[in-house]
């Protein structure tokens, strides 16, 4: 189990770029409900085992470089891109998306180079990749339903721009994504290479809080907002419902889903603010944070974490 909240630890220097904004946790009953888990339940699942990491599709992956247990990789029911990333997204103002959605619905934010971008979870949770750039760095905005994980990358890696696909596949109840470019199999949680030519690779990662609607329109009244004209229109994507209603009021995740010992420390749908770096990875749940309001963790550098009315702030201070 975890020490208790304030208990020094002494680790790698934190990076800056660890959620450097105000962060809202969010229910997914928060998003507008209209069709549950009965849809996702009737998805076959299956173990995909060693053998057949690459199943019937059409996959130019090298599966002879595999960094992780195969028997860990599950199918989630779609395809290969059967969950459609987008590709060529298009914009909306402040203003235009002010339309459709709430005022507490979660959004990501990721800025560059004085660019803004912001990307509502009520479009992600049925796309759960957007290929994009933001003041001219390539970047792909992702998101896991299944462990609420919502992260960005540089699409920059070595000599090349990747852009990225749902591979359909799962890792511990994550989701697994792919470049089209050597068709990498990669762990969306972490952005490490787990299947194929850049296996043992890490994505470099790019800040992407999720802040609550009505703070980002106070807040940067000038971003640009992803629109719900994503290219797929009638694709059953009925942007505003939520597809997992009812998931995380569960005791955890599927278990066809998560393989392996689970760790008890805390319940299995705990919402927890991670700090990670080189290696060393330290998680403070929500749950203690209500009770306290403020933790005092140093990893590297002294970091203060508080939980408030109106969200959650990160801030590192060295000594």
């Amino acid at each position: 189990a975890p020490p208790p909240l304030g208990t020094p630890l002494r680790h790698q220097r934190l990076g800056a770029h660890l959620l450097p904004e105000p962060w809202i946790p969010m229910r997914m009953e928060e998003v507008s409900p209209s069709f549950g888990l009965p849809a996702l339940l009737a998805l076959a699942v299956s173990v995909v085992g060693p053998a057949d990491l690459s199943s019937q599709e059409d996959w130019k992956t090298d599966f002879t470089r595999v960094a992780v247990d195969p028997a860990e990789i599950v199918s989630g029911g779609p395809p290969k891109d059967g969950i459609p990333a987008i590709d060529e997204p298009k914009f909306t103002s402040i203003g235009g998306a002010n339309r459709y959605l709430g005022k507490n619905e979660p959004v990501a934010v990721v800025r560059w180079n004085g660019e803004t971008k912001v990307y509502p979870i009520q479009i992600l949770i049925f796309h759960e990749i957007v290929n994009d750039e933001i003041g001219g760095r390539p970047v792909s905005v992702t998101y896991c339903p299944l462990c609420n994980t919502t992260l960005a990358f540089d699409r920059r890696f070595e000599d090349e721009v990747l852009d990225f696909g749902t591979t359909g596949r799962l890792r511990h109840s994550d989701m697994i994504m792919y470049d089209r470019q050597t068709e990498t199999w990669w762990q969306q949680a972490t952005g490490e290479g787990i299947v194929g030519q850049h296996a043992g690779a890490r994505l470099t990662p790019v800040p992407a809080p999720v802040m609550r609607w009505e703070d980002v329109k106070s807040q940067l009244p000038d971003a640009r907002v992803l629109s719900r004209d994503t290219g797929y229109p009638g694709y059953l994507r009925r942007y505003g419902t939520n597809p997992y209603r009812g998931y995380d009021r569960q005791d955890g995740p599927f278990d066809w889903a998560f393989s392996g010992r689970r760790n008890k420390a805390l319940p299995q749908m705990e919402r927890v603010v991670a700090l990670y770096e080189e290696g060393v990875a330290w998680a403070v749940p929500f749950s203690e944070l209500e009770k306290v309001g403020v933790a005092h963790l140093t990893v590297g550098c002294l970091w203060h974490i508080n939980l408030h009315p109106t969200g959650l702030r990160l801030d590192g201070h060295h000594d």
